[in-house]
């Protein structure tokens, strides 16, 4: 995620970390405000 804020609650898979460093899993997210995302980065986490 770029910009803009998520609720990712329901998420169990992104450590506290990743989740820090703005990754997030939109498909257990809800967004909070308008969203900038960027998309394909699964790699970037290995």
């Amino acid at each position: 995620m770029i910009q803009g804020t998520l609720d990712q609650s329901d998420q169990s898979f992104l450590d506290e970390e990743q989740i820090k460093d703005k990754y997030a899993l939109l498909c257990v997210s809800y967004a909070t405000s308008d969203l900038i995302v960027k998309t394909d980065c699964e790699e970037e986490l290995w």
